[in-house]
């Protein structure tokens, strides 16, 4: 699991001087209203990387809102969970379940 994670990582630009990194505590690209949340994002190029963070020890349903103009994304860019590879909806981010003291990865763009 651990190497294919690192080889996903990888081919997204992980190693890329260009990438940028948007800090939880600052970023607006990615949001939601839970205060349990925490989501960073990762940038390169019209693709970005949403590490969304549940600090509470149970699961939580939440809405993920995505500010696509910010990004420079097009709002008709893929949605995806970056390790499952499973596209996603929007009406999946506005109900994404997260589990207690867990993370997922979810990708914008390609």
């Amino acid at each position: 699991y651990v190497n294919r994670l690192y080889k996903q990582l990888d081919a997204f630009g992980w190693k890329d001087q260009s990438l940028k990194f948007h800090s939880y505590r600052t970023q607006k690209f990615v949001t939601t209203s839970s205060p349990d949340i925490y989501i960073s994002v990762y940038t390169i190029g019209k693709r970005a990387l949403a590490v969304v963070v549940n600090k509470k020890k149970t699961a939580q349903i939440i809405n993920l809102s995505v500010d696509y103009q910010k990004l420079g994304i097009s709002e008709n860019a893929v949605l995806k969970d970056f390790r499952t590879g499973k596209k996603l909806s929007e009406n999946e981010l506005n109900n994404w379940k997260i589990k207690g003291y867990n993370f997922s990865l979810i990708q914008i763009g390609e």
